[in-house]
């Protein structure tokens, strides 16, 4: 958890309580579309954060209630031939 905090207050050269809402939003987002953290990595270091923010500074902001990296879906590498005929009958031609 504390490596979260590091990673923030490096990242704004200052101590995470002197940071606002909207510079945390902004964290996120960076982390997200510019650094291409994995979801599972943004969740990790949110949870830390928003323990942080929520349990050693008191603050409640609407943020840390909404922000949420929803996990990567993908296709499994074989199909069943349940799974197989089930997708050729949703095809519409």
């Amino acid at each position: 958890m504390l490596q979260c905090q590091c990673l923030l207050a490096e990242f704004y050269g200052t101590t995470p309580d002197k940071l606002s809402e909207k510079q945390l939003q902004d964290y996120f987002l960076h982390r997200k579309n510019k650094d291409n953290w994995p979801a599972a990595t943004l969740r990790i270091y949110y949870s830390g954060i928003k323990f942080f923010f929520i349990n050693v500074l008191k603050r409640d902001w609407h943020t840390l209630a909404m922000v949420h990296a929803k996990r990567e879906k993908s296709l499994p590498s074989v199909l069943s031939l349940d799974e197989i005929r089930l997708l050729l009958d949703s095809v519409t031609t």
